[in-house]
């Protein structure tokens, strides 16, 4: 087994330890920065305040 994929099974396993709640939060915030992305790929404002709002 490489380390490349030692450490892919061990994020693996990381993920897997993780309570639901971690899980849906880590989630929730990576959807909240593709959002944002996109947003600002377009040429859309987007205020910290919508960020804060849905980071949760």
């Amino acid at each position: 087994m490489t380390t490349k994929e030692k450490r892919m099974y061990a994020n693996i396993e990381k993920w897997r330890n993780l309570s639901k709640t971690e899980r849906r939060s880590i989630l929730r915030a990576s959807n909240v920065k593709q959002v944002a992305s996109s947003m600002a790929m377009e040429g859309e404002p987007v205020s910290d305040l919508w960020l804060q709002k849905n980071a949760r």
